[in-house]
């Protein structure tokens, strides 16, 4: 049997990324994702943000629909990096957290 051979491929392009949105501040969008991987919201943040600064953010963008989801009222949303879950009142860049890089949020009933 004789291979068909592929259609030459078109020279490579070299494009630059699309603008960003400007801001007053420099910042990193970082996405947030669910155990299974799902993208439950990119927020836009700075590298000085401390967990505190983001988990408010975070509740205020998902904090309704995930009490709708579950029905709980009382949730406490959990971050994870690598591995290890982001500890408060560090900056996000001291846990190794770059623009890009996931962190899961994991979401447990707060205990009483």
């Amino acid at each position: 049997r004789f291979r068909q051979q592929a259609a030459p491929r078109p020279p490579h392009r070299v494009s630059s990324p699309p603008p960003r949105a400007r801001r007053s501040l420099p910042g990193m969008f970082v996405p947030v994702v669910t155990l299974g991987g799902a993208v439950v919201t990119t927020l836009d943040v700075t590298p000085s943000s401390k967990l505190e600064d983001f988990r408010e953010q975070l509740c205020a963008t998902v904090g309704p629909r995930l009490g709708n989801i579950t029905g709980a009222t009382d949730l406490r949303p959990r971050l994870f990096h690598c591995g290890g879950e982001l500890l408060p009142g560090l900056p996000l860049i001291s846990a190794g957290v770059i623009e890009g890089s996931p962190l899961t949020l994991v979401v447990t009933a707060a205990s009483r």
